[in-house]
């Protein structure tokens, strides 16, 4: 959300030089917001390679995209707490959507149709359900770490540290 927020004040800050473009203090406002933008984008690993096409928006996209939004919209909250959360759910799928990534966006819909958060109420039936869910969600999140682990120890910097450590340690001089 702060790549996106810098993304908007680099905009404005050139909306603004457009309406005095000699102004050598809009001039520097507008170079500085355009560089944070980037570094902000770079570091939430949203920078967009120039060369690259924008993604074609299959059907498939835009129909899991659509069911997305009529289950994960902050209007349909109740509390303030899930209009946050789901917020920030809906800048998730907003990205997957620009990024043409079918797999996360119907991702992170599963995981929010099985989220214990997303149980309303506090009588006995529905902790039960929440800490159900909750189980049900570690193990989910426990096989992820297992499957980025085995693929992290393939890598060749792991092997590489792996054959380094089974070798004697070389005499000091």
């Amino acid at each position: 959300m702060y790549a996106e927020l810098d993304e908007l004040e680099a905009k404005i800050a050139h909306a603004q030089l457009k309406k005095a473009p000699n102004d050598p203090k809009m001039r520097a406002n507008a170079k500085a917001s355009e560089e944070r933008a980037k570094k902000s984008a770079e570091e939430a690993g949203l920078a967009i390679i120039e060369s690259k096409p924008d993604p074609e928006i299959l059907p498939e996209l835009k129909q899991a995209y659509l069911r997305a939004v009529k289950l994960l919209h902050p209007d349909l909250a109740l509390t303030e707490k899930e209009r946050l959360r789901r917020t920030a759910l809906m800048a998730q799928v907003n990205l997957a959507y620009k990024r043409g990534d079918l797999n996360a966006i119907e991702k992170i819909m599963k995981e929010y149709g099985e989220d214990p958060e997303a149980i309303v109420g506090e009588d006995v039936a529905s902790k039960i359900v929440k800490t159900i869910r909750r189980i049900a969600q570690l193990r989910r999140r426990i096989e992820e770490v297992g499957r980025e682990l085995d693929m992290l120890k393939k890598a060749d910097i792991y092997l590489l540290k792996q054959s380094r450590s089974r070798r004697p340690a070389a005499p000091t001089p």
